[in-house]
């Protein structure tokens, strides 16, 4: 069997039973309870029909639904309620609406709406009618008339039920008078006045009565002396486009009769006119298909049946147009370029010279920092390899005995004194076979076998010119008792020597650096 059940089925039995007619007693059956899962089914109804102003309404919403609901959304004109408590109270599980001291704004559609798994359910609509007394609408509020000229003032009211009684009353300086003509249309009412004298100006009251009360604020005309309107005020301009300006003012005193508002564009340089715009409802103007990159004067107006205002004067620019500022076909190619982009152009090159400058002298400053550096590991481990050299030469020299200076140590003290740049250096010639010479002429000095020369002797080495306060020469002082020696002394510039052609020999090169720690020998 193939059954498809209703909502009303929720919650029934379903069952099947079979039996035997042949055998007594053997009937067998078997069911279940029914669930039957659906959206929510709203219905809404409303207990006060005839709603005044200052009254309270009570909406229900009756809910079906499996699954059950949990919750129940309340819309005013398909809007969501706001459920102030000052307002409107929702209670008995957002199932009932209550709405205090209703009024005119309350007027509209109400519903209630819920959901569950199986979907979202809505209500039926209920208008919500408010009876209220008369009140005014929107209209005008002052007439100009003169001395002898009949006036037509129209009262317009809103209210519910709209049977209206309209009353009219003249209130002057001097006077009050209730005899005044007037007719009777729906929600409308139309009075006739006559000015006769400078006394019968004043205001013009109207008001009206229904079932439900009597209008509690009248509705005001004030019945003045014709004249020309006052001029707009507070002018100014919204927009500025390449052809548009807009153009928003605040509208004076009319005069008492229906005035219109007129705005006329010239040319700033020519005179030329422009456009002319008359308005009748507000001092709001757009005006189009203007010339662009044009200084424009405009001029706007008020008048009436009774005369015209003084204008009043703005100035605006319309926008200078894009094509101006690329290049044109007739000019030559010749490209149009503004003083702001000129100084934007200066500027820019300024900040960029700046810029290469700063990242210029960074990158010399940190090339010169790796450099020194570097230069400082090269003199370092110059440093180390001559000290090592002088101390093997040292070594190699003690069996001469402990007063000789051996020559490869001499030269290390005197390079050390004479090195000043790093691309000076020393060399030394050294012979094993010729360790012994004669004094040199100039300013040799002897310590008993062992010969330091100045330049022209075989064995040729650059020697500063010593002091002869601290070296002097004397055949009968040691070298190495006489000899003391300090980095001052050794000022004089270093020279390239290199060995002499006859002398024989090997020789040795070494490459001092002007370590400057070691400060005697």
């Amino acid at each position: 069997m193939t059954y498809a059940p209703s909502i009303e089925d929720n919650g029934k039995y379903f069952s099947c039973k079979a039996e035997n007619p042949l055998i007594q007693g053997s009937t067998i059956e078997t069911g279940w309870s029914l669930t039957v899962n659906y959206p929510p089914q709203l219905v809404l109804r409303q207990d006060n029909l005839d709603v005044q102003e200052g009254e309270y309404v009570k909406f229900e919403c009756n809910v079906r639904a499996n699954p059950p609901i949990t919750k129940i959304s309340w819309e005013f004109g398909r809007q969501e309620l706001n459920l102030s408590p000052a307002a409107a109270v929702a209670t008995i599980n957002n199932r009932t609406l209550i709405l205090k001291k209703v009024n005119r704004s309350n007027r509209g559609r109400y519903r209630c709406s819920a959901s569950n798994p199986e979907g979202l359910g809505v209500s039926n609509e209920i208008f919500l009618k408010v009876k209220y007394a008369p009140t005014c609408q929107p209209q005008r509020r002052s007439y100009g008339v003169s001395i002898g000229e009949t006036v037509q003032v129209k009262c317009a009211l809103d209210a519910d039920p709209p049977d209206i009684t309209f009353h009219w009353r003249l209130i002057t300086p001097t006077s009050q008078v209730d005899d005044i003509v007037y007719t009777r249309d729906q929600l409308e009412s139309t009075a006739t006045y006559t000015l006769k004298t400078r006394d019968d100006y004043g205001t013009l009251e109207c008001w009206g009565t229904n079932k439900i009360g009597v209008q509690k604020e009248r509705c005001a005309f004030s019945i003045v002396l014709a004249g020309p309107p006052d001029y707009v005020n507070n002018c100014s301009v919204l927009n500025q486009t390449e052809h548009t300006i807009f153009i928003h003012c605040f509208k004076g005193y009319d005069g008492g009769i229906p005035q219109h508002f007129t705005i006329e564009a010239y040319s700033l340089d020519s005179g030329k006119l422009l456009a002319n715009i008359s308005l009748s409802t507000k001092p709001e103007f757009s005006v189009t298909d203007l010339p662009a990159d044009m200084a424009i004067r405009f001029l706007v107006t008020t008048s009436n049946a009774r005369g015209r205002s003084s204008p009043v004067v703005l100035t605006a620019h319309t926008l200078r147009s894009p094509e101006k500022l690329t290049v044109r076909e007739d000019d030559d190619n010749t490209a149009v370029i503004t003083p702001m982009v000129l100084v934007v152009i200066v500027v820019a090159t300024i900040l960029m010279a700046v810029t290469v400058g700063v990242i210029i002298i960074i990158k010399m400053r940190r090339k010169r920092g790796m450099q020194a550096a570097h230069q400082q590991e090269k003199n370092d481990e110059i440093s180390d390899i001559a000290y090592n050299k002088s101390t093997d030469i040292a070594s190699e020299q003690n069996d001469m005995g402990p007063d000789i200076i051996p020559d490869k140590l001499i030269a290390r003290v005197f390079c050390e004194g004479i090195l000043v740049t790093e691309e000076q250096c020393l060399q030394l010639a050294i012979s094993p076979e010729k360790a012994y010479s004669e004094i040199s002429s100039q300013a040799g000095v002897t310590s008993d076998d062992r010969t330091v020369s100045d330049r022209g002797h075989v064995n040729e080495f650059v020697q500063p010119n010593l002091n002869s306060q601290f070296i002097k020469p004397d055949e009968s002082t040691d070298l190495q008792s006489s000899l003391y020696i300090t980095r001052q002394l050794y000022q004089a510039p270093l020279e390239i020597t290199r060995k002499g052609p006859d002398q024989p020999g090997p020789s040795r090169e070494i490459v001092l650096s002007n370590n400057r720690q070691e400060s005697r020998v």
